[in-house]
């Protein structure tokens, strides 16, 4: 599974948005395999008979229901999946979105962060990993994973997104200088 990203700041910001971009052998197993899970709990369903069948159909229910989420979960993420992501000097931010659905937006806060790149693959001349997110804990110095990535990204990407959430940690840095040399007297 590869991504398309696409990184912009806007000086107070810096905006991420990975499109999952999945090969079309694997969506057409997923489909296959959400139609096939159809047909067998359908025919589950209709078979049972008898006195007991309201138990029965009360225990098939949710392992029905997790398995035809979880395989539609996938199918959409991988056709239709997005990962937005917002960093600033405050918080970094993020939400998924599956085509039709999309999660809230999850923001925490972060008091000094710092990014890693997680190495996943190799694939030729590039190389993808995950995006950590790390804060250091104030009280411990101790560091703590506040975010990590679901899709890859290649390395030249991480760079640019390295660079430019340092220019605004650079550009906050600035602020609160030409802010204390202001004086009323």
């Amino acid at each position: 599974m590869k991504a398309l990203v696409k990184i912009q700041s806007d000086g107070l910001n810096v905006h991420v948005i990975y499109k999952v971009k999945s090969k079309l052998i694997g969506r057409v197993i997923l489909s296959m395999i959400l139609i096939l899970l159809l047909i067998i709990w359908t025919v589950a369903f209709s078979s049972i008979d008898g006195p007991e069948s309201p138990k029965l159909i009360a225990g098939l229910m949710l392992p029905c229901s997790l398995s035809l989420f979880l395989t539609t979960k996938y199918l959409l993420w991988n056709s239709f999946g997005e990962e937005l992501l917002i960093v600033n000097t405050k918080t970094v931010s993020y939400s998924y979105s599956y085509g039709i659905i999309r999660t809230n937006l999850k923001t925490i806060s972060h008091n000094s962060l710092a990014l890693n790149f997680k190495p996943t693959r190799k694939e030729g001349n590039f190389e993808y990993g995950d995006v950590l997110f790390i804060n250091y804990n104030p009280a411990t110095n101790l560091p703590e994973l506040i975010h990590q990535t679901t899709v890859g990204m290649e390395i030249n990407d991480y760079r640019e997104l390295e660079k430019l959430i340092g220019e605004l940690f650079e550009m906050e840095s600035s602020r609160s200088i030409e802010c204390s040399n202001f004086s009323a007297n």
